[in-house]
């Protein structure tokens, strides 16, 4: 019969969801309908007790009589400080914040939490949210108490942003030694103007007009026996009527057969190259 009513008892799990005043009064009604002495026998509450209440009872409070227990009990789980337990649990350090911003925040959760904590315990706490990379840096290393735990991490960060800073020298002196060497290698190559057609393209390519690599070419090879500056000597003879021998040694009247003075190509005249009327 007091197993059966016992059975009825909701356990106290610690995690913020139930008031411990009211669980308190509520077990100590149930204990007295079933005939259980708390005071006698306070370890009669540890099967009532669950996840994280259960595992301080076990740590702290099994050996504590029942007036102790009680007053241990509310203070441990009053909401303030459950609260606390929980902030702190889940405060890590974040990923651009410095150690000692950490540090002072998490110390403060932890004194909202206990007060009379132990050294030991506070490393253990304030160890667990700190960034992976740093926990690694601390193998092997046993700080005594959280102050020595700050010393440690602060000459970690001084030590790691020393190589940071020369990994970052080093790579930048790898990039401007690159940029240097490449520099020495470049050779200029002029500009290639594009045809204004296909045909153009391929007058260009054969190096007879526009922009070449490597140069300048404006009319290209010289044919006929008239360069530039005997451009005008052909234009006199072709204003006198085509008398005598054009620059192509054609008489006047017979077919056209000499090259043209703009593209170097056989066919027709300078005033009607086709290349003159597309550029």
């Amino acid at each position: 019969m007091t197993t059966d009513r016992m059975k009825c008892m909701p356990k106290y799990s610690g995690d913020g969801s139930q008031d411990p005043k009211e669980w308190l009064l509520l077990l100590e009604r149930m204990c007295k309908l079933a005939n259980i002495d708390l005071e006698k026998n306070p370890n009669e509450i540890l099967p009532h007790l669950d996840d994280t209440a259960g595992r301080w009872y076990l740590w702290q409070a099994l050996d504590l009589d029942w007036s102790t227990f009680r007053e241990a009990f509310l203070k441990r789980f009053h909401p303030r400080v459950v609260n606390s337990a929980q902030h702190m649990a889940e405060r890590n350090q974040g990923e651009t914040e410095s150690f000692i911003l950490y540090y002072e925040d998490k110390k403060k959760l932890i004194k909202l939490y206990d007060e009379d904590m132990s050294d030991a315990k506070q490393v253990e706490w304030l160890k667990g949210g700190m960034w992976h990379e740093t926990q690694a840096h601390l193998i092997g290393k046993q700080p005594k108490s959280p102050a020595a735990l700050l010393d440690l991490v602060l000459q970690t960060e001084v030590e790691r942003k020393d190589i940071d800073r020369k990994r970052v020298e080093h790579e930048r002196a790898k990039k401007l030694e690159a940029l240097a060497k490449q520099a020495t290698q470049q050779v200029y190559v002029a500009p290639q103007r594009q045809p204004n057609n296909t045909q153009g393209s391929t007058r260009n390519a054969q190096g007879h007009g526009g922009f070449g690599q490597g140069g300048y070419w404006r009319d290209g090879p010289i044919r006929g026996g008239y360069g530039r500056g005997n451009f005008g000597s052909w234009r006199n003879n072709y204003a006198q009527g085509g008398q005598g021998q054009d620059r192509y040694n054609q008489s006047a009247g017979q077919p056209f057969n000499g090259l043209c003075f703009q593209c170097n190509q056989p066919g027709h005249l300078s005033r009607n190259c086709p290349w003159s009327k597309n550029e």
